[in-house]
């Protein structure tokens, strides 16, 4: 039996093929091609995790582990269960997938990829790695939303490009994440690509993947309805959250109240569509863009033959957008319907963004 190993590298891509490959599972097992549910669905998180040290981190304050012993007890027989799982799968299925961006961001050094490739080389008679690798500027604008809302993010986007998107971060890197994975695995079992619709099937990841199994595949007895959820802030859902993420921390701990309340009020501001407005945007894109030339560069010299690259953000203009007194009495009245209730602990939200109409 063959593995195919999808290495994430953007949460966008990623999230959309776990969704569509879990929501396919049974009608892919009938054609051959085995998901798991060992590691952990939809985001096969527990593989990575099984395989990186541990680190005090949001999942190990979640699952209250303190320490490397406690990590080891809760993977207890963890091993042993895949391993029979695969076993099982090899029976009537030709290939395995495993798709976990954790692989890109939480596995760093050669010894832990070492650890990976031993354990499935020992299992599997073919391994495949897949990466599909996202221009940085994009990559860190969507990152940016993705920390406001799981982690408590409370920095501007301009502030983040210059902090985070650069060189010295691994997860931008992708010079260096292409050369651990090859070096490990060889370069010729490494299949990379540019996450870019316009290079995709149909302007369709799910299809790319697909394609990249190279075995038959009915597409039609699959279901591409579903849609990926991982979509980006808003402007004026970015300035709420980090307001929230400033005034009501964020919180590792399951238990901590104020943590609770992050959760509730930055949902509570995604379920109103009042808020759902303006592009999250910057010129700062083009500088983040510019500075990983030079990378990029060797990068696609060494793995795709220099032939194609990142395409140059388009400039953009911050959108403007005049409101009328009428449409921010409405705003207004839509945010404290939906916060006040949270603040005060008097109840759930109460489908904020439907105004109740005055009897006068």
């Amino acid at each position: 039996m063959n593995c195919i190993l999808h290495i994430g590298t953007t949460k966008t891509g990623t999230t959309a093929l776990q969704n569509f490959f879990y929501a396919n599972q049974s009608q892919l097992s009938d054609q051959s091609v085995f998901l798991s549910d060992i590691l952990g669905k939809p985001n096969n998180r527990l593989f990575t995790l099984y395989f990186q040290r541990f680190k005090k981190d949001r999942w190990a304050a979640t699952n209250n582990i303190t320490n490397p012993k406690e990590k080891q007890a809760f993977f207890k027989d963890f091993e042993e269960r895949l391993s029979d799982d695969i076993k099982q799968a090899s029976i009537k299925h030709d290939t395995f997938i495993i798709t976990s961006e954790g692989l890109s961001l939480r596995i760093k050094n050669s010894d832990e990829i070492a650890e990976i490739k031993n354990f499935l080389m020992q299992r599997f008679d073919q391994i495949t790695i897949v990466g599909y690798f996202r221009e940085q500027s994009d990559r860190a604008i969507s990152g940016h939303s993705q920390k406001m809302k799981g982690r408590g993010l409370k920095i501007s986007l301009e502030k983040f490009l210059d902090k985070e998107a650069t060189m010295q971060d691994y997860t931008y890197n992708y010079k260096a994440i292409a050369d651990d994975w090859a070096a490990a695995f060889g370069k010729e079992n490494c299949k990379f690509r540019i996450y870019d619709r316009e290079y995709f099937p149909e302007k369709d990841i799910r299809l790319d993947f697909l394609n990249i199994l190279g075995i038959p595949i009915d597409r039609s007895k699959l279901d591409f309805s579903i849609t990926q959820k991982n979509q980006r802030l808003s402007r004026l859902q970015t300035a709420a959250f980090i307001k929230i993420n400033t005034l009501v921390p964020y919180s590792h701990d399951p238990k901590s109240k104020t943590g609770s309340l992050n959760k509730k009020l930055k949902n509570a501001v995604l379920s109103l569509h009042s808020l759902n407005f303006g592009t999250n945007i910057t010129s700062k894109q083009t500088e983040v863009y510019r500075r990983f030339i030079e990378l990029n560069t060797n990068f696609f010299k060494d793995y795709f033959d220099g032939e194609i690259g990142f395409k140059e953000p388009k400039k953009t203009t911050t959108e403007e957008k005049v409101f009328s007194l009428t449409e921010v009495e409405g705003l207004v009245s839509d945010i404290f319907e939906a916060l006040l209730p949270l603040m005060a602990g008097t109840g759930d939200l109460k489908k904020p963004g439907m105004r109740r109409q005055s009897k006068d």
